[in-house]
């Protein structure tokens, strides 16, 4: 049961980005990649990394996000920008090749290479569009997996979208949506939600 909730929200994003810039469809996703962050950061510390290694690892996915939130807010040039994106991924990739990822690692680490991939390459084709809903369910998806492992007889589609951290994450979609719809051009409105976000941890249920 748990992908119907996930799945609506998707069909509904995508008709909602339907509707957006692609800046305001970037800072929404770029969002949702935040509050993934700090349970990344709780994730790693369980793979089998050593310490100096997670701390560079760590070290190289802020220089990443860095990378996106300039482009998306300033709009400089796309190439540099991607190249740059290119080498940073390497260097994580070398440091993460013999580590398996868990639960709470793996999606903002497959995350942030798709919205790379859409967001730094400029591209605008369909396969683009299509995987910019699959990045703004991806906490709504980790919350939803968190509140299934903690409590196995909460699992019927109408008590998981009852639940409030589950509520919670969909107001957060929302409130974004309205927000970069109603504020575009509000680079601190925009930097003070994107603080927020990166300081919260969603997969503390």
């Amino acid at each position: 049961m748990l992908p119907l909730i996930s799945d609506k929200k998707y069909d509904e994003l995508k008709n909602v980005f339907s509707t957006m810039s692609p800046k305001q469809a970037f800072v929404v996703a770029a969002f949702a990649l935040e509050r993934l962050w700090e349970p990344f950061v709780d994730g790693i510390s369980d793979c089998a990394y050593t310490e100096q290694e997670r701390q560079e690892v760590l070290k190289l996915e802020k220089a990443i996000q860095d990378i996106v939130w300039t482009h998306i807010l300033f709009e400089d040039t796309q190439v540099d920008r991607w190249e740059k994106f290119c080498e940073l991924y390497d260097q994580i990739e070398e440091l993460s090749a013999e580590v398996d990822l868990n639960l709470m690692a793996k999606p903002y680490y497959c995350a942030v290479v798709d919205f790379a991939g859409w967001c730094l390459k400029g591209n605008r084709s369909e396969e683009a569009n299509r995987i910019r809903p699959d990045i703004v369910v991806g906490p709504l998806d980790l919350i939803l997996e968190c509140v299934s492992a903690k409590n196995t007889s909460c699992c019927e589609d109408d008590a998981l979208d009852s639940h409030p951290a589950i509520r919670t994450e969909m107001e957060r979609i929302d409130a974004d949506i309205q927000m970069v719809k109603e504020y575009p051009d509000n680079i601190d409105l925009i930097l003070q939600r994107k603080a927020e976000y990166h300081v919260l941890n969603i997969s503390h249920i």
